[in-house]
């Protein structure tokens, strides 16, 4: 299986920083042009499809977000594809799918059939996950299924049977609790944390809490979450 990489950290946080500074289309251009060169390699895949993801936040109008969302999940698919076991391409689908950054603290929930495609991808990743020696960041399918079982059961969108939000979480939190070693990356990592902490109360917000609290120590988003005050 492929795991998260130094590289793809790297790749993140430049082109998030570019972002922030209105300045991703040129650092895009790279990555584009090294796919284009060789489409079917999921080493050049890949960057541009993280790429892409790392700058869908300073995307600003409707039309720009829908062609963007469309073209990286286009693209992470042909990385899936030439290489199934490619656990941060598959992740990021299943989070695209599941939770679009309206910005890098607010989350706008998808209700329709791609719903259960992140339900599959995540299946997918957890069987994957099963057996391999474990990794703080294994969590976060856990934890996004529990968050797209609740969005799905909300909103009367099938995505299969499975288990439920507790017995998910409960999953996560069985996972070594050590600090995932990527900030850039944990920005993105931890939103399925705290969607699900926002919409919890009792025990499961107090694990959900706890989880993101340990897992992600340093994330902004992380702790504005926690010092929310959970909805009646």
């Amino acid at each position: 299986m492929r795991p998260i990489t130094a590289a793809d950290e790297e790749i993140f946080q430049t082109v998030s920083l570019a972002g922030k500074l209105g300045r991703a289309a040129p650092v895009l251009e790279r990555f584009e042009r090294r796919y284009h060169a060789d489409p079917g390699d999921p080493d050049a895949a890949f960057p541009y499809a993280l790429a892409l993801t790392a700058a869908l936040p300073s995307v600003t109008t409707d039309f720009e977000i829908h062609a963007a969302f469309g073209a990286t999940i286009e693209v992470l698919g042909e990385v899936v594809a030439a290489s199934p076991e490619h656990w941060p391409a598959r992740y990021c689908r299943a989070r695209l799918r599941a939770l679009v950054p309206s910005s890098y603290s607010v989350f706008a929930i998808h209700t329709e059939s791609e719903l259960a495609k992140a339900a599959a991808d995540l299946n997918v990743l957890v069987a994957q996950q099963s057996g391999r020696p474990p990794r703080s960041y294994f969590a976060c399918p856990y934890v996004l299924a529990a968050v797209v079982r609740s969005s799905a059961e909300e909103s009367g969108t099938p995505v299969g049977d499975g288990p439920g939000g507790a017995e998910l979480l409960a999953a996560a939190a069985a996972l070594p609790r050590t600090p995932v070693p990527y900030q850039a990356l944990g920005a993105m990592l931890c939103e399925p944390f705290i969607a699900l902490y926002d919409r919890s109360t009792g025990a499961e917000r107090e694990l959900a809490g706890e989880l993101m609290r340990t897992l992600f120590p340093d994330q902004a988003a992380v702790k504005r979450a926690l010092g929310r005050q959970p909805v009646r």
